[in-house]
């Protein structure tokens, strides 16, 4: 962390390199789609089964994408509790 001007900033990944990582790392992919709005999915590859499903539609991508990496990342720690 790095202080300019007495105020604090970390750096923090884009939304893309968030989502990159959860599917390259953790096997966890989050999928947009588009119907008449947006929803996401999370999903798991490798014989991870996760069917996280949105049911919240949203009017941007990134909101969409936003909210699955939030929920992709929830359940990622509520693994991580488990074990």
């Amino acid at each position: 962390m790095a202080d300019y001007n007495n105020v604090l900033y970390s750096s923090a990944p884009t939304l893309d390199l968030a989502q990159k990582w959860l599917r390259d790392v953790h096997n966890i992919i989050v999928e947009i789609y588009y119907t008449d709005e947006y929803d996401w999915r999370v999903l798991g590859t490798n014989g991870l089964t996760i069917r996280i499903n949105g049911h919240i539609y949203f009017a941007t991508y990134e909101d969409a994408q936003e909210a699955g990496l939030i929920e992709a990342c929830k359940f990622l720690i509520s693994q991580t509790k488990t074990k």
